[in-house]
């Protein structure tokens, strides 16, 4: 159980994180002598967020801090995938010990069948 506690210590240490890409984007447009201009890049962060898609523009500045969170993200999903893992092995183990036991004590006469007091 340790090993899952240390992961969880990992994904904590990670903040801040997120989820999403990052994209660029480039407007064209026309001058008004006819000439068309590309304009960009402008930045897109896109995320889901309840089941809908989420979009926001992110400032130039605040790209390589929105590109490190984004890494620390997927680090984060990788050491989640992870310990769900591992936490539904050990349901399972803890499961099959307990249906063991349960079946093993129903053919016992006891607590198998409702006692009806001499009927």
């Amino acid at each position: 159980m340790s090993d899952i506690s240390d992961k969880i210590t990992k994904i904590l240490l990670l903040a801040p994180a997120r989820r999403g890409q990052l994209s660029e984007q480039y407007l064209t447009g026309r001058l008004k002598d006819g000439t068309e201009v590309s304009r960009g890049p402008y930045y897109v962060l896109q995320w889901r967020e309840g089941g809908r898609k989420r979009s926001r523009r992110v400032r130039a500045e605040d790209v390589p801090r929105v590109r490190a969170e984004l890494e620390r993200g997927r680090e984060a999903e990788a050491l989640l995938a992870e310990v769900e893992g591992e936490l539904w092995g050990a349901l399972s183990r803890a499961g099959s010990k307990k249906s063991r036991r349960i079946r093993a004590g129903a053919g016992s006469g006891r607590g198998g069948r409702l006692h009806r007091g001499g009927l």
